[in-house]
């Protein structure tokens, strides 16, 4: 959703348009390919993005018989790295719900702007709703190229701690706040119980030393006692 030189999708609807002019009919190119795309946000800014183009059988069938390696289509993402780089690239045919999917993941998508994060919606994806509830942002895709009309929906999903997801229209920016890491009390506990018991390990200690040093005194100060004592006596 955010620009990286280029939209991702555009980029991924242009290959495909692309691999298939010179390939599929003319008479196939006029049929709808069913789009469903997920971002997924993790708490360190990475997006993990998943394109899925569900087209009719005729077109599935002429791009499984067109292109040898789905995979190849993704190799364009590579040159797009001005602001994000693009790593864990995937590509894979589903036959049996004639799907093709391209995953990969974006580092850094989410802009932590210190208050807030932010990732960047670029215009011809339009916000339909959000659910504070499930952390997702939802959004209509819609498209026509030669291939004919591709649409759909795809939803962001912000980390499960995120808090106040909001949609700014005039910005088209999605942003939400993540909590201040908590500051750990066990290791400081464990500190104060640990410098206690030194203290009175110390002093215990110390306690031993003076009574091992003074308790010989004291017993010949108290047989010196006694023996005047005695003295006195007679």
């Amino acid at each position: 959703m955010r620009r990286s030189g280029e939209n991702l999708l555009q980029i991924l609807l242009a290959l495909c348009c692309l691999s298939l002019l010179f390939t599929v009919p003319v008479k196939v190119l006029a049929d709808e390919i069913n789009f469903d795309g997920t971002y997924t946000a993790a708490p360190n800014g990475d997006v993990t993005v998943v394109y899925k183009f569900t087209p009719t059988m005729a077109v599935y069938q002429q791009l499984r018989n067109s292109i040898s390696n789905l995979y190849l289509l993704l190799r364009t993402l590579a040159s797009a790295r001005a602001e994000i780089e693009v790593v864990d690239k995937k590509a894979d045919w589903d036959d049996s719900t004639r799907t093709v999917t391209f995953s990969f993941k974006t580092l850094g998508m989410a802009r932590n702007m210190g208050n807030r994060w932010e990732i960047e919606v670029l215009p011809g994806v339009e916000f339909s709703n959000s659910n504070e509830a499930t952390k997702t942002a939802y959004f209509n895709e819609d498209s026509t190229g030669t291939l004919g009309r591709i649409h759909g929906i795809s939803k962001l999903i912000v980390p499960a701690q995120a808090h106040d997801l909001r949609w700014d229209a005039g910005r088209r920016v999605v942003s939400y706040v993540m909590p201040v890491p908590e500051k750990s009390s066990g290791g400081s506990s464990i500190l104060f119980i640990s410098g206690l018991v030194l203290l009175v390990l110390g002093a215990l200690l110390a306690a031993a030393s003076f009574l091992r040093r003074s308790l010989p005194v004291l017993l010949e100060h108290e047989d010196d006692d006694q023996k005047l004592i005695g003295h006195d006596e007679k």
